[in-house]
Formats: structure tokens, sequence, C-alpha cells
């Protein structure tokens, strides 16, 4: 029997880099940025650090988180950035995944209300401005399923329509 399907409670998820990476990669400049001046007190190594965080590049941009989270100490430096999560943080698909993993089918009640959450933070934070229209008719298709008017299939297929980019809907709503 294979490992994984050994116990059907354990599975296992790989990140393609370090978790550190992998947070900046999802789209996460901006937090790791606000931690650059509480890591670095050099005024040019702060500079530097900044402009190398924007890097496209992974081997770049890369390089240079992992010098900050060992410059602290990696335990030290998941703390701090900790403290810059927000609810328009981008969270690694792989952590998403283990987090769903961990549970069995989420409740259509419980995927309803992290839909509508994540409908506010699209609509309000404008860190996501390329989801804001298809959040909004996202919204209305929620108030028709409210209404009854729309079954759970044909909202989430909808979805997917709409919102299959944004990966915390496509995660734990399967779209």
């Amino acid at each position: 029997m294979e490992p994984e399907t050994a116990n059907p409670y354990l599975n296992t998820y790989y990140a393609q880099h370090t978790f550190e990476v992998d947070f900046l990669m999802a789209d996460n400049t901006h937090e790791v940025k606000s931690v650059v001046d509480r890591v670095y007190t050099d005024l040019p190594t702060r500079n530097t650090a900044k402009i190398e965080l924007e890097d496209a590049d992974i081997g770049v941009a890369g390089k240079r988180i992992l010098t900050m989270a060992n410059h602290l100490g990696k335990g030290w430096f998941a703390i701090l950035l900790a403290d810059s999560i927000t609810r328009a943080t981008n969270i690694p698909e792989y952590i998403l995944e283990s987090v769903l993993g961990a549970c069995e089918e989420l409740p259509h009640k419980t995927k309803i209300k992290i839909l509508k959450y994540r409908i506010v933070t699209l609509t309000t934070e404008n860190y996501y401005e390329e989801f804001y229209n298809y959040a909004l008719q996202a919204k209305e298709l929620l108030v028709q399923y409210e209404a009854g008017s729309l079954s759970f299939s044909t909202l989430t297929g909808s979805l997917g329509d709409l919102l299959s980019e944004d990966p915390v809907l496509a995660t734990f709503l399967g779209i």
C-alpha cells in the first residue's frame, strides 16, 4: 500500500520552494516589503532589499527573502511576517490544499460563508482591482442562491467562470 493511501487521514503536500519564497511569489510582495525596515537597520540595504523583492525573477526576489529570513532567523522572520498578514494576503496554494485536506468535505453553509467573506475582500481591497467586477457579479449570484432561485451547483459553476483565478475560492469552493 502507498504511504498516502495507508492512512486516510494523512496526505502529503509539497511546496515548489521554501515557504518564504512561495509566500513571496504568491503575490505577497507588499507584505514582505512591509517588514524590511524591521529586518535591516542600514538604509542602503533596506532600499536594495525593497527593489530586489519586487523583481519578477525568482532568483533575485527569492534570494532576497531567504537572505532576510536567515539574517533574522527563519522562526523570528515568520513571526514578524505574520504581523503583516491581512485578509488580502495570498496564501500559497499548497497550504490552502493542506488545510482543506485536513477536514472532510466542507458543508455548503461553510462554503457560502467563505464566499461571502471573500467577496467582501475582493470588493473592498484595492489590492484586488482585477477581481472587482467579477466579485460584484458573484455577489449578485449569491443573492439569487440565497433567494432559492439558483442551485448550489449552478452557483459554483457560475463562480468558476467568474473567479477561478482567485486561489482561495478555487481551492475551498472547488471552482
